[in-house]
């Protein structure tokens, strides 16, 4: 995977390289509604995998180490990064600056799930590997919570809505229509007959979902994940037959991604490599730090052993798919000067995490597990 993301990403740098053309910004530019779409879908599918019931079969203390590891962590890059974008003078006004560094900082606080099956092959429990995939989850509301409150507090300075209301009201119309759509769509798949009826229907829907939230200036990846979290929660026989084209099309449109990041990658902008260490830095310093406290404050209810690997797991843990989404989200409401340093910080940042994680998992050596009494 690693190897794979670093190819594409490359790839795309090249492909929109002067001497190359081949993804110039015109065609960008015309590849705009077809980007939304994914965007649409990746929202989707992380909205879909937050099922309220399983809420229930969480392991205990798991809502309060989510938020741990999504707050510490958040608040350190933002700080970081933010102290780092002060001193170089990128962004024009505070509200920009405190825009910004909390962007970066929302993508960074999203974790992938990559960590918990790395794990699994080095000893650890079910019930340990299931904590870090259960956080994984989570992480991606913190992300997708983060993104709609800027979306609806800093509005986007060129936009076709006209309505002059105040950053709650526009909260608030993001809720309604990501409610009013997901029960829409909810009825319209409940009439498919087949799979392919299934999946033409379900990519019809996101085709809706994403435009009429690029209509309103308001982020596709927010409304789609709202609509996913409607969706996986109602009742129906549709969510089994829903996960089959969901599973299929996420890697295709996520490597699709990375190749359009690489594109919108500027390699001359050299702030973009300052903040990059800084931020990875920070992210770990941060995972690692919520980690240790919950360890301290007992939320770990495993052995000795496992709670250093799962330490370790949280402090190394790749940055989420749904974090290049993000800043490419970010591409398609804001544009300015900062928006290409940080298309740099997160991917370059994922780039590295990803090869830490794979190195932490070589290293990793787990003591033998201890009886645990039933939590």
């Amino acid at each position: 995977d690693v190897r794979l993301h670093r190819t594409l990403t490359r790839f795309g740098a090249i492909a929109h390289a002067p001497g190359v053309g081949l993804l110039t910004d015109d065609l960008l530019e015309h590849l705009t509604p077809l980007l939304e779409l994914g965007l649409g879908w990746l929202g989707l599918v992380a909205g879909f995998r937050f099922d309220v019931q399983a809420i229930e079969r969480w392991p205990r203390d798991t809502a309060r180490l989510s938020t741990l590891l999504t707050v510490v962590p958040f608040l350190t890059i933002a700080a970081g990064v933010g102290a780092v974008l002060w001193a170089l003078e990128i962004p024009a006004t505070t509200s920009r600056l405190l825009r910004d560094a909390a962007m970066i900082a929302g993508a960074g606080c999203i974790a992938a799930p990559i960590a918990s099956r790395l794990l699994a092959s080095k000893g650890l429990t079910e019930r340990a590997s299931h904590v870090v995939r259960t956080v994984s989850v989570v992480d991606d509301m913190a992300g997708v919570v983060v993104l709609a409150l800027l979306s609806a507090f800093y509005r986007p300075t060129e936009t076709t809505v006209t309505w002059e209301l105040p950053g709650i009201g526009w909260l608030f119309v993001t809720l309604g229509m990501g409610f009013s759509l997901a029960v829409l769509i909810h009825v319209v798949l409940r009439t498919a007959r087949s799979g392919a009826e299934l999946s033409s229907l379900l990519l019809a829907s996101v085709a809706l979902a994403a435009g009429g939230a690029t209509f309103f200036s308001v982020s596709p990846i927010v409304i789609c994940f709202f609509v996913g979290v409607v969706l996986t929660n109602l009742p129906g026989d549709h969510k089994d037959a829903m996960r089959v084209p969901l599973a299929r099309l996420e890697r295709p449109i996520y490597l699709l991604f990375l190749l359009v990041a690489g594109a919108l990658w500027r390699f001359d902008e050299w702030q973009g490599w300052l903040v990059l260490p800084v931020f990875v830095a920070t992210r770990i310093f941060g995972r690692i730090v919520a980690a240790h406290i919950a360890r301290r404050r007992g939320m770990l209810h495993m052995t000795p052993g496992e709670q250093a690997t799962v330490v370790r797991a949280f402090g190394s843990a790749p940055i989420g798919a749904l974090s290049i989404a993000i800043v490419v989200n970010v591409q398609t409401l804001y544009p300015g000067r900062a928006v290409p340093l940080m298309i740099t910080v997160v991917v370059g940042g994922a780039l590295v995490s990803e090869m830490l994680v794979q190195l932490g998992s070589r290293l990793v050596r787990t003591e033998p597990t201890d009886p645990v009494e039933p939590t």
